[in-house]
């Protein structure tokens, strides 16, 4: 009778949630459709992006590679623009879909949560902690220009997984278990946890990508301004250092990417300011934002301050360096004594029970 009881409540609130996702299905508006598909555009532009940068550096490899006759076939396949050309061009195909109003490339299953944030009685705006941590996080890994724009979206799926995906899959297991299969119960009681966890994994996913990239800025930083302080001390002027620095398509990692952006900025009118201050908000950390905040503070000054002081951060981040290679070794060493150990284990039982059982058996 219990049972019968917990199944009818997540019966219940399983057929609320997955009634309440194809209401608010029914109620979004044309605006949220366009929004979801301003996502998709951008997400399609980015990949254009990196694969243009990938065309270029496929370029590059072939450029090296002509002279040698180890140029073999599957080095001609592996390095072939001419594929990423095609995916540029389905890419771009899809963009002009976008353009003209067809929506079939959308994913139509965030609209609910699009329908949810625009309800008034939640009050969700841009004032919230959690909203303003998905904003910076986006800012860092996408620009300020679309954060908020990508944080609806995220905020939007996360919505729509809990209610879509819990509704469906507590039904769906009242269905299989009344039909006899047992396992219907896991869907049922697993449901709504499983998609809070896959709603929460998005959000974790998202924070994932921010570490990583900025683990990668710190790992080209010391290179990066040990050699802008070397051209910038043998007389070279700051900005041209700066390009000749970053301006390599060998150079894929996020500090150069934002390195030439910076640089494409300038050149396209931006003031150095504007521009510095936009690449300190992507890096994201406090050696980039050291590196910019001085510059800006030494534009005024000449050369031979900002050679100084490039210098002495080029020691300093290069000291950091060796104190975190340090730290990320002990912390290895660490972790190696669970497995050194169980290792041990495993040793002693080989040993030991051969022994014991020939101890056994002879009778003691």
């Amino acid at each position: 009778m219990l049972l019968f009881l917990v199944l009818a409540v997540f019966m219940t609130i399983g057929t609320v949630l997955f009634v309440a996702w194809n209401i608010f299905m029914l109620r979004a508006e044309n605006e949220h459709l366009k929004a979801a598909a301003g996502f998709a555009y951008r997400a399609k532009a980015e990949k254009v992006a990196a694969l243009t940068e990938q065309r270029e550096q496929y370029a590059s490899d072939l450029e090296k590679l002509a002279g040698q006759r180890l140029l073999t076939f599957f080095q001609k396949m592996f390095y072939n623009p001419k594929s990423v050309d095609r995916k540029i061009k389905t890419l771009q195909k899809e963009m002009a879909k976008l353009d003209r109003g067809n929506f079939s490339g959308v994913n139509f299953l965030v609209l609910p949560g699009y329908a949810i944030l625009q309800m008034e009685i939640l009050n969700i705006t841009g004032d919230q902690k959690y909203f303003q941590d998905i904003r910076a996080l986006y800012s860092e890994l996408k620009g300020a220009e679309f954060a908020i724009y990508n944080t609806r979206h995220l905020l939007a799926a996360m919505i729509s997984c809990v209610l879509g995906f819990s509704g469906a899959s507590i039904l769906a297991g009242g269905l299989a278990y009344a039909v006899g299969v047992e396992q219907g119960l896991a869907l049922i009681f697993g449901g709504l946890p499983l998609a809070l966890l896959l709603a929460y994994a998005l959000y974790e996913d998202l924070r994932a990508k921010g570490r990583v990239r900025k683990e990668e800025i710190m790992l080209d930083f010391p290179q990066a301004v040990t050699e802008v302080a070397l051209l910038t001390s043998s007389g070279m002027e700051l900005f041209r250092a700066w390009d000749e620095v970053c301006k390599s398509a060998e150079r894929k990692g996020p500090l150069f990417r934002e390195m030439r952006r910076t640089i494409s900025e300038i050149n396209n009118g931006f003031s150095p300011s504007a521009a510095l201050n936009g690449f300190i908000k992507r890096c994201g950390t406090k050696d980039t934002a050291r590196l910019g905040t001085s510059i800006l503070q030494n534009l005024t000054r000449g050369n031979d301050e900002l050679s100084e002081f490039l210098a002495n951060l080029s020691k300093e981040v290069w000291e950091e360096r060796k104190h975190d290679a340090r730290r990320l070794g002990e912390q290895a060493k660490s972790k190696l004594l669970l497995p050194m150990g169980l290792i041990f284990l495993g040793i002693i039982l080989i040993i030991m029970v051969p022994i014991a059982i020939g101890i056994t058996e002879m009778g003691f």
